[in-house]
């Protein structure tokens, strides 16, 4: 019978390390892999990957007693075993066996205890928590790193890298998600930061020193990924970006000429979609230093405008040169700067602070804030279409009682929640939606996350009381004195107390019943 047991036994580590540092979605996984597949099957189904949303970022110990708690609904018990050496060591056991495993292993001179939550009988499920959200339907595909530093969406392909057969070695990919699962292709060439222009078909991309790849040596320009080697390749004649150069470098179209910024430089590449290869620095930015850690960022507008922040003032790419636009942006600088335009002249963003902020040209730089229900984990934002825009965070865990994200469309000023819970994985490090509706969300552990009818799915999880509380978040105005939303905008309809919208005839009967007309006072006659 002993030989059965060990089998199934699983270690652990000391108290110490599990007590630690285990992490239930690594412990799962693990249990998935080592144990009988036909024996334990039903650990393979996506109930245990909720549960385990429920206890991220807590002890190894409670894990452990929760995932026990859970497999006692199959009549079967988890124990914890102390060995000789004081490692440990986990096995399942059959309830019909607990008895005389226990004897064995105090026979033995092991220490073992049951693993079950207190205050929970034998049979009964592990605890849930109310702020965690049932998950969402999806489907997962494993990257080969869970180092998601660099992970970028272009159309519907995802760039990224994985770990190579030597230490700081990487091997660069792209993924099809146009076919699910998707279609792996290798990239000849170790490239990041790829930018794409729709209106010349041409892709462009930041090229790694290959012996380090922490050194950008040149950019490549060119139409096909199958053979990068034919990209025109420009030299780079300075030290660009720094360690982490896959956040504090964008390379971005801009017309016909091509932009990199890193947090103090400009450099551009005048012409570059017709021929012109002269890479030249344009200007120093951020001089002042008021933007220290702050990633640097192009920020587009729908009527063409391509702005860049420095020294505590929106620039205006205009003309192939800056210009100091005159607006001030200070409280717009965030650790990860990023926006999503809005309106035709407007950009939103994330500030220190959490609250987003609406910047417009046509305001005259006027800045307007939303109080937004949990806004201070919300670090990111992205326009995923025309109507809607995503805020979520990317740091490496969100808390129980975080959201993961929240999405506004901003046409019929809605909003929508997605709860810790929603999504197999504690956070999101970057989301793209196709055109059909498909949502592909990357998370921090080295999963790839499809997830279809993805608004319509994610609205049914949405309860009437978390709407509302989402749909009463009011603007107000720089100094929070007045509400004070947007001037582009779209103004609420006037509606009846039903919700539905009025007619002038409705109009005039509803004001009728319950306001009092006055006629007009005459004039006295002098």
């Amino acid at each position: 019978m002993k030989n059965i047991w060990s089998q199934s036994k699983i270690a652990i580590g000391t108290e110490a390390s599990f007590d630690g540092i285990l992490n239930i979605q690594d412990l799962l996984k693990t249990l998935r892999s080592k144990w009988d597949h036909n024996q334990y099957s039903f650990i393979n189904d996506k109930k245990w990957d909720h549960l385990a949303a429920h206890y991220s970022n807590l002890d190894g110990t409670q894990n452990i007693r929760a995932l026990g708690q859970e497999l006692t609904l199959y009549n079967t018990a988890l124990y914890t075993i102390k060995e000789k050496d004081g490692n440990y060591s986990i096995v399942p056991i059959a309830k019909e066996q607990m008895k005389e495993f226990e004897s064995e292993s105090k026979a033995e001179g092991q220490e073992a205890n049951l693993c079950m939550q207190e205050g929970k009988n034998f049979g009964d499920p592990a605890f849930r928590f109310n702020s965690v959200a049932d998950s969402l339907p999806s489907e997962t595909y494993a990257l080969e790193s869970s180092d998601s530093y660099y992970i970028d969406f272009v159309g519907k392909q995802l760039f990224t890298k994985s770990p190579g057969a030597h230490p700081k070695e990487y091997n660069y990919y792209r993924l099809d998600l146009s076919v699910w699962p998707p279609k792996k292709y290798p990239l000849s060439k170790p490239i990041i930061n790829i930018t794409y222009s729709s209106t010349h078909k041409l892709y462009a991309a930041l090229d790694l020193e290959e012996e380090s790849h922490f050194n950008i040596k040149r950019i490549r320009i060119g139409h096909e990924f199958n053979d990068l080697c034919a990209w025109d390749c420009i030299q780079l004649n300075e030290e660009i970006g720094g360690t982490h150069f896959f956040r504090w470098v964008e390379l971005a179209w801009v017309g016909n000429d091509l932009l990199l910024i890193d947090d103090a430089h400009l450099w551009k590449i005048k012409d570059a979609a017709i021929g012109g290869r002269v890479f030249e620095r344009v200007s120093d930015i951020n001089a002042c230093g008021c933007c220290i850690n702050c990633s640097p960022t192009l920020i587009r507008t729908k009527n063409g405008g391509s702005f860049i922040p420095s020294d505590k003032k929106l620039m205006e790419w205009k003309d192939g040169e800056l210009q100091n636009t005159g607006i001030t942006i200070t409280k717009l600088y965030a650790k990860r700067f990023s926006t999503a335009p809005l309106g035709k002249a407007g950009f939103i963003t994330t500030t220190r602070r959490g609250r987003i902020a609406v910047h417009t040209q046509t305001d005259t730089g006027a800045i307007h804030f939303l109080d937004l229900v949990d806004s201070p984990s919300l670090t990111c934002v992205k326009e995923l279409n025309q109507d809607w825009i995503a805020f979520f965070t990317n740091e490496t865990y969100s808390e129980r009682d975080s959201d993961l994200a929240q999405f506004w469309n901003h046409k019929t000023d809605t909003w929508l929640r997605m709860k810790y819970g929603a999504l197999n994985s504690s956070t999101i490090h970057n989301i793209m939606l196709d055109d059909e509706g498909t949502a592909f969300i990357a998370d921090n552990q080295g999963h790839l996350h499809k997830i279809t009818n993805f608004f319509e799915n994610l609205a049914e999880c949405n309860n009437k009381e978390e709407v509302e509380e989402m749909n009463s978040n009011e603007w107000y105005d720089g100094r929070g004195v007045k509400k004070a939303p947007p001037s582009y905008l779209k103004k609420k309809e006037c509606i009846s107390p039903a919700r539905k919208q009025m007619t002038f005839e409705e109009r005039l009967d509803f004001f009728g019943k319950n306001y009092k007309l006055t006629e007009q006072k005459k004039q006295r006659k002098k």
